[in-house]
């Protein structure tokens, strides 16, 4: 058998609407567009561990814009790991400044990574994180795909208006405190127990 090993197309320029990975390049991307936007941003947040994104947010609701954010709530109380708790912060910053905020109350997740501001919206499988993972975000232009991106839009949209899919989101109170030393009376404590 013979395998013919050439290359059947060649290598074409990525996108420039196309980022490989989360991390820097992929948020400073929505900072940018974020920045630009006169009219209203729509945010659909999975999981939100960066404080530029953050600051962006508040930046642009402070100027007058309106945002509107969709989160998933058992990521705004995730503890699995130390940056997830960053989350349940940089939320409770955005509600604080009056950030108007709303929560899934549907069976099923909010999995969606989704900015839409007039001029693009985003297809991303990247969480909004500091961290590089092997994921694709799509930037797509109103101008030139307008079909797509309207169908974007008009889903969060939906999403937003939505009395029972979403409800308003109140913030958690922090953790409950545990012990952890001293030892409790009449107990021994881990270090009395080697001895």
């Amino acid at each position: 058998m013979i395998i013919n090993t050439n290359r059947l197309e060649p290598d074409y320029p990525t996108p420039a609407g196309l980022i490989w990975g989360q991390g820097p390049q992929f948020n400073n991307r929505l900072i940018q567009e974020i920045n630009a936007e006169p009219a209203l941003v729509q945010f659909v947040i999975y999981r939100l561990t960066v404080d530029n994104i953050t600051q962006a947010l508040l930046n642009k609701w402070q100027s007058g814009v309106p945002v509107q954010l969709l989160i998933e709530p058992s990521e705004y109380m995730n503890r699995k790991w130390p940056e997830f708790w960053l989350t349940h912060a940089n939320l409770d910053k955005l509600w604080a400044a009056g950030i108007p905020i709303k929560q899934r109350a549907h069976n099923g997740l909010t999995h969606m990574k989704t900015l839409v501001t007039s001029t693009y919206a985003t297809v991303a499988s990247s969480n909004y994180a500091s961290g590089w993972q092997r994921d694709d975000n799509y930037f797509i232009p109103s101008a030139s795909k307008p079909a797509i991106y309207q169908a974007l839009k008009n889903r969060v949209t939906a999403m937003w208006n939505s009395p029972t899919a979403f409800t308003p989101f109140q913030p958690q109170p922090p953790d409950a405190p545990t012990l952890s030393s001293p030892c409790e009376r009449g107990h021994k404590c881990s270090h009395e127990r080697r001895r």
